[in-house]
């Protein structure tokens, strides 16, 4: 009888909570023993089910984990000098809000400083596991701390959406025990991975009262979790930098209609069995359609490069599919807070470093001073998602532009930008009262780009770099432009790459290296204007001034620290 039992827990794929309920009832119905005896038996198969579902998960994970990184020396960077002395990043990165940018810079910064970016499902396959540590932190606090307890039932609804597609709301009413289950099934002994991650740059959203989400920050980094509670460490102990971006709101809000509507085109053609069959790389926007497409959030007109009709744009603006949190387009404040004016207070603070899209170069300058990272660290020449000319707000009908202003306006997207936009104000100021002659450095900035961008834009040029990340045995990515960031070509060239399971492309690593050979041309090391220094740009930039040429010159330039992963 128990080997028959046995053999229906290997064949029956359930979920644990379903099996054990079938379990009772059949134990009942077969008369074994006492109502005593049945929940002794009960709680010791539940003990050897759980047993050996985490330990098959535990398997999974270690699996997904040596895919992720295949070929990649972790222990070697881990363990190397520069990665210890880096500090954390935590990149609060909403979607639509040009963030790409900061992304690119981050993972070629940490390629070659010897830094490994946290992806997403590193440990547990999840899209929002790091605030699910955060909230797993002050879970085991909540007990002690008054501040945390109130907050249990929204901590636990962070692990519910990470390990569930399904509706809190849903959840919540038709099955409770169902949550539970889901809890158990994600443990601090879950997050540990081998390795030390310094770096989060992908879309992490921790809906979550900022004081829990600002305490314990440090979680999100912890490569031991257990461990990390256990020893009740603090934020403080770590040094964490925190980075959030925001866009003008009425132009995230069209581009979202756009990229969401796109994603179900494809969506759509995914669905058909015979594509799927086909193996059709399918590239946003590569689909026309003459009739509208009802996605999951909202009705879209079908046509990427047309102004929708006026009753669909009316429809969107006035039900914007924003949300407080995961998942889908979620409301800017709601990455790191649970409310609006919460986040407008932190970001008058100096613990976040707020980017503002419009206004990148002035962000970048200020965004190097912040790391105390050298202008040549936050290059970039070739802007992502540029492939997607969808018609700006201004183009739109006006009822459904004044419907959506004042949507967002009272949602608190507005002022969070404004906010955004005063405290980057500050930040300027308050290095200019230091001495730093930041106009100086923004008019550097841009010329460094200008002639970085004529360098790492030679295809012939760009080879040597293709070669240098080829050789370190980086995994190429394929051939299909899907999302349209870049030029197809760089695909077909091979110019793509995985680092820590994120896209790098060989011109990213190119913008650095090639920006420190001008800046070391200059006399200029250190890579920023020093206090009080005047007349950024009365040095002049030698056009012929590039890597390849300065390591002719002189074969001792490759051995600078500034240099690294250069050559």
């Amino acid at each position: 009888m128990w080997h028959i039992l046995d053999i229906a827990k290997h064949k029956i794929m359930v979920n644990s909570t379903i099996f054990q309920l079938l379990l009772v009832a059949w134990l009942v119905a077969a008369g074994l023993g006492s109502k005593g005896s049945v929940r002794g038996q009960k709680e010791n198969l539940e003990a050897q089910l759980d047993q050996k579902m985490r330990g098959k998960g535990r398997l999974n994970n270690e699996k997904r984990r040596k895919n992720q990184a295949p070929n990649r020396h972790y222990p070697e960077i881990t363990a190397h000098p520069r990665s210890l002395l880096e500090p954390y990043i935590m990149f609060w990165r909403p979607q639509k809000v040009g963030s790409s940018t900061i992304e690119s810079i981050l993972i070629s910064y940490a390629y070659r400083h010897y830094i490994l970016p946290r992806v997403k499902s590193a440990g547990v396959k999840s899209s929002n596991i790091l605030c699910s540590m955060i909230a797993l932190c002050a879970l085991a606090k909540a007990d002690s701390m008054k501040s945390y307890s109130t907050y249990r039932n929204e901590l636990k609804d962070v692990i519910y959406m990470m390990m569930s597609t399904s509706s809190i709301s849903d959840k919540r009413t038709k099955n409770i025990d169902r949550n539970e289950a889901i809890l158990k099934m994600f443990k601090a002994e879950d997050t540990i991975v081998p390795y030390q991650y310094k770096i989060s740059s992908n879309h992490q959203v921790c809906n979550l009262p900022y004081h829990i989400v600002n305490n314990e920050i440090h979680c999100a980094f912890s490569s031991n979790l257990t461990e990390t509670i256990h020893t009740n460490k603090k934020s403080k102990d770590f040094n964490i930098k925190q980075v959030f971006a925001v866009r003008e709101p009425l132009s995230r809000a069209i581009s979202v209609y756009y990229y969401w509507g796109e994603c179900y085109k494809v969506g759509k053609l995914l669905d058909d069995k015979t594509a799927k069959t086909r193996g059709i790389g399918i590239q946003m926007g590569s689909l026309n359609s003459t009739k509208p497409i009802q996605g999951p959030h909202f009705l879209y007109h079908g046509q990427e490069t047309t102004v929708p009709p006026a009753d669909i744009a009316n429809a969107y603006a006035s039900n914007l599919p924003y949300a407080a949190g995961m998942p889908g387009p979620c409301y800017t404040w709601s990455t790191f807070s649970n409310s609006y004016k919460d986040a407008v207070e932190q970001i008058y603070k100096d613990d976040i470093m707020t980017i503002v899209i419009e206004r990148m170069d002035e962000s970048l300058v200020v965004l190097a001073h912040y790391f105390g990272w050298s202008l040549a660290e936050v290059i970039q020449t070739i802007s992502k998602k540029t492939s997607s000319p969808h018609p700006k707000y201004g183009a739109w009908p006006s009822e459904a532009v004044r419907v959506m202003r004042q949507s967002l306006v009272d949602k608190g997207e507005f002022a969070v930008y404004d906010a955004s936009n005063k405290k980057l104000d500050g930040r300027i100021k308050s290095l200019k009262s230091a001495g730093f002659d930041v106009d100086g450095e923004i008019a550097l900035l841009k010329r460094l780009k200008q002639e970085v961008a004529v360098t790492c834009g030679n295809l012939t040029y760009l080879e040597h770099y293709r070669k240098v990340l080829k050789r370190d045995d980086l995994k190429q990515r394929g051939v299909v432009n899907k999302l349209r960031e870049v030029d197809d070509v760089y695909f077909e060239k091979g110019h793509v790459f995985t680092y820590g399971n994120e896209i790098m492309y060989s011109f990213d690593i190119c913008n650095s290296c090639e920006a420190h050979a001008i800046l070391y041309s200059m006399g200029n090391i250190q890579g920023y204007m020093k206090p009080n220094a005047k007349n950024a740009m009365n040095h002049t930039i030698d056009r012929k001034t590039n890597l390849l040429a300065l390591a002719a010159a002189d074969k001792d330039v490759i051995n600078l620290p500034q240099f690294t992963k250069c050559m």
